[in-house]
């Protein structure tokens, strides 16, 4: 597997250079001059949509009276959370495990993990939302060829099949099915502790998708219009400031094909190389320059990369203060 995982990369890797190559660097220059310090404007639009993602995730836990978490911790936990997803290879499913364990010193695991579960759950389905957006750009506003609206369309359909039965299963007890599965096959065995914990997390999420109705669609909708704003907006304000006449219909498509890219190039690591060619070889076909869409990609890629170091620094920062607090209760229980 990781022999695999290498290999991926390498051809990422490769594939990146060829583009390059075949694109030209001095188009290259030439268009990251034309940017100068806006590239940093992406990095500020993210911004509104990661206090967004944060506010819908608050609106969850605040239905639990007894506890509670300052609004700027739970952002700078959901910016730690994004950015051990990006790093690691099972992508949420080994990050989310993080923002449970940093939220425990404010509410118990169960009530921990069923607000990670919706607020996961909650941006899935803002995504294929945007990529059914995606689709009707595709047929109504834009020239594209027949195998791309078939595409975008059996994805977007097959992505949303899957998410709402996911979202039944969640109301049936979905987790504790999972759980009785697994021991069932005999990969682990859990304690009646544990077993207990994953009741009360189904038993959370449940509740809330039954009798919270309201506050699940506007949760929903923050996490739409955070997607929109780190997605569709961004990619238009890029391709303005690179001089391509791009509608906002084409903004949509664009942020619609980028998932579903990371979908289905999933293999290769950040899609490296992959993206960059999908979203090149559209602006060709679009009859823009490609060389503008590899450094729309790039610049995204930057945008990204800033990001994952403030979580990286917020998770640091976060170790710091549970050390300090060991260090403060030890010398305490030797008196």
């Amino acid at each position: 597997m990781r022999l695999l995982k290498i290999a991926a990369l390498l051809l990422g890797v490769s594939l990146l250079y060829f583009i390059i190559r075949k694109i030209g660097v001095e188009p290259l220059r030439l268009g990251f001059s034309v940017l100068g310090w806006r590239l940093l404007i992406p990095v500020a639009i993210v911004l509104p949509a990661h206090l967004l993602f944060t506010l819908s995730w608050r609106l969850f836990l605040k239905r639990f009276q007894n506890y509670s978490v300052p609004f700027w911790k739970l952002f700078r936990i959901k910016v730690a959370g994004e950015a051990a997803n990006t790093l690691t290879p099972l992508n949420f499913v080994g990050g989310d495990p993080v923002r449970i364990w940093l939220l425990s010193k404010n509410f118990p695991v169960e009530i921990g993990g069923a607000s990670v579960v919706v607020d996961r759950t909650l941006q899935i389905l803002a995504v294929v939302s945007l990529i059914f957006l995606g689709n009707v750009a595709s047929l109504f506003h834009l020239h594209l060829p027949t195998y791309a609206r078939v595409l975008l369309g059996v994805s977007a359909t097959l992505l949303l099949i899957f998410i709402l039965l996911f979202l039944f299963q969640q109301t049936k007890g979905f987790f504790q099915k999972l759980a009785r599965w697994i021991q069932k096959i005999k990969i682990r065995k859990f304690s009646e502790n544990t077993l207990k914990i994953i009741e009360d997390l189904d038993h959370y999420v449940g509740e809330f998708y039954k009798q919270d109705k309201p506050l699940f669609f506007v949760c929903f909708f923050l996490h739409l219009i955070a997607r929109v704003l780190s997605g569709v907006f961004e990619i238009y304000v890029l391709a303005h400031l690179l001089g391509v006449p791009m509608s906002l219909w084409d903004a949509v498509f664009f942020a619609a094909v980028i998932p579903l890219t990371n979908l289905i190039g999933g293999i290769v690591p950040g899609t490296l190389g992959v993206m960059e060619g999908v979203v090149s070889s559209l602006f060709m076909a679009l009859h823009w320059n490609p060389a503008d869409g590899l450094i729309l990609q790039i610049a995204r890629r930057l945008r990204a990369s800033l990001w994952i170091v403030v979580g990286l620094v917020f998770i640091f920062f976060f170790k710091s203060e549970d050390k300090r607090g060991v260090e403060k209760v030890v010398p305490s229980a030797q008196k």
